[in-house]
């Protein structure tokens, strides 16, 4: 694919993840966009969305030779000299970007592919990306995301975007939730890899409304601060997650979690026997595990005591014949 303003490459070949054409760009941000994809500016414009929240210091430039400085929180809209496919480089040397914010808006679908993170201390991916739903590919580079708290609606409604990949973001001590990270995406293969889930407290809706996703590879388990598993996997028809090895100490709220979900047997049975270990849990929570049966035994054990000790409703489908499998 070639780049209107002379770079070629990067794009069909696959991102190029040490920067664009080779060159000594690695430590910026770096997007492809597509001046003439619908969006709020003009056909030979892209706008590059800022929170009036989070105070900014960056340098940019572009493939075609333009460059600046920008250091108000107003988004910036930059003007190429016609309509086609360019790249925005962001960044500097001692400069702030803390997010970036389509938020289902603005210029959403005018951004092909995020080439590179740079070395941008991200602060907050909440709405980053929603909405993008040309986005084709997502970097798998190195990422600064000690400081990134919320991962809330980050890639929401991609819905060109088949593959992503998380494993770059493996410290992130602050983030508190990732909530409808990939909702209503059409995405057939999520990595999670070493993402850092470890202080999450919150991850309702993650992987809802997904028609597309059959498994997630490498998911990882957010630990004992967790409270809200609403909706986790509700109407991914495909979808079939273990969720035996996260700690429900501390969770409330796990309405529709597998409503709608290909959770199955063989999980809610591995569910259950987790949650018989669990000495303490939090009473009057709502379980959904969706069309799944439990066996005779221990799980139905686990279960009667989840009702009679704690005051849960369960929903689910009822139960089946036989030993645990």
């Amino acid at each position: 694919m070639s780049l209107t303003g002379g770079l070629s490459g990067g794009l069909s070949g696959g991102v190029d993840e040490g920067g664009s054409g080779g060159t000594s760009d690695s430590h910026l941000f770096q997007l492809y966009v597509q001046t003439d994809n619908v969006g709020t500016s003009a056909d030979n414009q892209f706008t590059v969305p800022l929170s009036g929240a989070s105070t900014y210091n960056f340098d940019w430039k572009t493939s075609d030779g333009q460059s600046g400085t920008h250091t108000v929180s107003t988004d910036l809209t930059i003007t190429f000299p016609s309509a086609g496919q360019y790249v925005v480089y962001i960044g500097g040397v001692n400069k702030t970007f803390p997010r970036i914010m389509f938020n289902n808006g603005g210029d959403k679908s005018k951004l092909l592919v995020i080439a590179n993170w740079g070395n941008i201390e991200w602060v907050t991916f909440f709405g980053s990306f929603f909405g993008c739903d040309a986005l084709t590919q997502v970097t798998t580079g190195p990422v600064i995301s000690d400081s990134v708290q919320n991962f809330v609606n980050t890639f929401r409604e991609c819905t060109s975007l088949s593959s992503l990949n998380m494993n770059a973001f493996d410290y992130m001590p602050n983030l508190s939730g990732i909530g409808a990270i990939v909702k209503d995406s059409a995405m057939t293969e999520l990595i999670i890899g070493n993402m850092d889930l470890s202080n999450a407290t919150a991850v309702n809706e993650s992987f809802m409304d997904m028609p597309n996703l059959a498994s997630i590879t490498n998911a990882t388990t957010p630990a004992a601060s967790l409270t809200n598993v609403a909706q986790l996997c509700r109407n991914s028809p495909n979808l079939d997650l273990d969720v035996s090895l996260m700690d429900w100490t501390d969770v409330t709220n796990a309405n529709n979690m597998m409503a709608g979900s290909a959770f199955s047997n063989l999980n809610y049975n591995k569910l259950l026997l987790a949650l018989a270990d669990h000495p303490v849990l939090q009473n009057g929570v709502t379980l959904h595990a969706g069309t799944a049966q439990y066996n005779l035994g221990e799980p139905e054990a686990s279960r009667k005591r989840l009702i009679d000790a704690f005051g849960w409703t369960i929903i689910d489908g009822g139960r089946i014949d036989g030993g645990v499998p």
